[in-house]
């Protein structure tokens, strides 16, 4: 969304000051690109797929579709080839310490620690 913003408004400035290759809107396509295809890839790693799978939108439409209903999908549960998933990492390993742990007293303080840290932020 913001860069549709940020991309209309180099646009009319471009028009405003009768620049006929669009210098700030290449400046700023360029210095987006990186970061955006390495939230592309970060995203594809989260549903277990590779990479290499934003060349699945060169196919025409099919490919964009595709890739789209890639990206929406919820991420795997627990961790898969590339890493745990982030949005339940912090509450596995403290559950995983009560768990391991065969002290009533310390399985209680573990307890304390998830009621006050974690839970709150749920």
């Amino acid at each position: 969304m913001y860069n549709l913003i940020i991309s209309i408004i180099l646009n009319i400035i471009s028009f405003i000051i009768k620049d006929k290759i669009n210098i700030l809107g290449v400046i700023y396509s360029l210095a987006v690109l990186l970061p955006g295809l390495a939230v592309a890839v970060r995203r594809l790693h989260d549903v277990g797929k590779s990479g290499w799978m934003l060349f699945i939108s060169l196919i025409p439409l099919v490919g964009t579709i595709w890739l789209i209903v890639l990206m929406v999908r919820d991420s795997e549960p627990l961790e898969n080839k590339y890493g745990p998933n982030l949005k339940i990492t912090t509450v596995n390993q403290i559950l995983f310490k009560i768990v391991s742990i065969n002290n009533t007293k310390n399985r209680l303080f573990y307890c304390f620690i998830i009621s006050s840290t974690v839970l709150p932020f749920l």
